[in-house]
């Protein structure tokens, strides 16, 4: 089956006409209809496939089920997912890291200031011979 054949048989099945169709997803009123002359850019394809909740494959003969997605779509949008949850994790643990190290700093300077009060006290209470 043509490109322009699925186009037709996916338009009726949302009971418009091409024209309709061309007109709702920004094309010229003809261009559907044209697809009988004319092959659609890839750009187009892309809108056409989003407009019918169909996949590019689909349209492109690739796949024979207009159902179905690209063999290897759901795998790639895990692999998305998972980089973006790994990214955030990521920004989470630098987020940890930096406060940790504000904390150690904190702690170090807290630590040496009350070491030095504590040889100061030291050497007082030596001076005062007790």
């Amino acid at each position: 089956m043509s490109l322009h054949e699925k186009v037709k048989e996916l338009a009726k099945s949302k009971n418009n006409t091409l024209d309709v169709c061309s007109f709702d997803m920004g094309f010229s009123k003809n261009y559907l209809t044209g697809l009988k002359k004319h092959q659609a850019t890839s750009d187009k394809i892309v809108i056409i496939a989003d407009y019918f909740n169909v996949s590019a494959d689909y349209l492109l003969g690739r796949i024979a089920d207009k159902n179905s997605s690209c063999k290897h779509l759901d795998t790639i949008q895990t692999q998305e997912q998972t980089i973006l949850n790994l990214e955030k994790s990521c920004d989470d643990y630098e987020k940890l890291i930096e406060k940790n190290k504000k904390d150690y700093d904190n702690l170090l300077n807290e630590y040496q200031k009350n070491k030095i009060d504590l040889n100061v006290y030291r050497k007082l209470v030596e001076n005062m011979g007790i």
